[in-house]
């Protein structure tokens, strides 16, 4: 009878650390992905690769057209911020007196990018977006943009993406931006991509 209640009682104990032996080597819970989920405004670009960007046929004014080269880095800023800006404020604005009013939303419930000008209360669907976790430990934002004329959405990849309470800002790899500036960038041997450091804004 001893022989069986230590019988018994040894297979418990073994019971036991095998269900905790089992738990411990249950893989821990993922980090849950950071959520841009909102509204942000474009504040500042400032241009990588290539240096320097080339754009032809720019207009000064309105007899005016020149090369505009710019540079990579701080001397470029100004003017990168313009041109990223003023591209994408021109798919949704109509009148680019309402360009500083532009700013993209990140919707929750369907990963929607959309594109909104409120100073002509005018809004539209430009693509998709996701958050993915890099093996280096950062994490990226991919938004899928479709251009008016490209059959396929162009990939914008926001690599090191950090995100704050006010702030959502990267490296941007593929940045689409047109050669020739008064043609379409649908238009074969037009479009180039440029990679830019940027900075979004959160909007109230």
């Amino acid at each position: 009878m001893k022989n069986v209640f230590k019988l018994s009682s040894l297979l418990f104990v073994g019971l036991v650390l095998f269900q905790v032996s089992c738990k411990k080597d249950e893989p821990a819970p993922a980090d849950p992905l950071p959520d841009p989920a909102g509204k942000w405004r474009l504040t500042s670009a400032v241009l990588v690769e290539p240096n320097p960007l080339t754009i032809t046929s720019f207009p000064v004014n309105d007899t005016t057209l020149i090369t505009l080269e710019v540079p990579a880095g701080a001397d470029g800023a100004q003017t990168t911020t313009m041109l990223v800006g003023g591209a994408l404020a021109a798919t949704t604005c109509a009148d680019p007196a309402n360009y500083a009013s532009f700013y993209i939303e990140l919707t929750a419930d369907n990963n929607a990018l959309v594109f909104n000008c409120a100073g002509e209360g005018a809004s539209g669907t430009a693509g998709t977006w996701a958050v993915e976790k890099a093996s280096d430990g950062t994490y990226t934002l991919t938004l899928s943009v479709t251009l008016q004329g490209i059959s396929q959405p162009v990939p914008i990849i926001l690599e090191g993406m950090e995100l704050t309470d006010t702030t959502l800002s990267g490296r941007a790899v593929g940045y689409p931006m047109k050669k020739d500036f008064l043609k379409d960038i649908s238009e074969p041997g037009n479009l180039q991509t440029m990679t830019t450091d940027m900075t979004f804004t959160k909007v109230p």
